[in-house]
């Protein structure tokens, strides 16, 4: 500007350099309103990622539950299998007392068909 200044120049002076600070921050504050909604949209992503990760916590199984349980099986199948071996034995006992049954049954008869004719 050239010439002296005077009051109205001067308020003109001062009122243009605020419309140039408002306009500065009103284009500020538009920047900062769309930076927050990007950062509320992330922030929703990332609620939903953790949910989605508190889920599979609370419904599938750590590894010690995982060990725990695979010990129980490996007990259970080795029981099983020694169990498995003992019915086949009872199964093989309860043959031979029949055996022996039928064996006794068989001895009684001869026994008794003897001593008819002896007689």
């Amino acid at each position: 500007m050239t010439g002296e200044w005077t009051f109205s120049t001067l308020m003109q002076w001062i009122e243009a350099k605020l419309d140039t600070v408002h306009a500065i921050l009103d284009e500020r504050a538009k920047a900062i309103t769309v930076a927050f909604a990007s950062f509320e949209k992330r922030m929703d992503s990332t609620n939903e990622w953790r949910a989605a990760l508190d889920d599979q916590t609370k419904t599938l199984a750590s590894r010690m539950e995982v060990a725990d349980l695979k010990q129980r099986i490996e007990k259970l199948e080795t029981a099983l299998a020694s169990t498995g071996g003992m019915a086949a034995g009872a199964q093989k006992n309860t043959t031979m007392i029949f055996a022996i049954i039928a064996a006794i049954g068989t001895l009684i008869g001869i026994i008794g068909i003897a001593t008819r004719f002896l007689n």
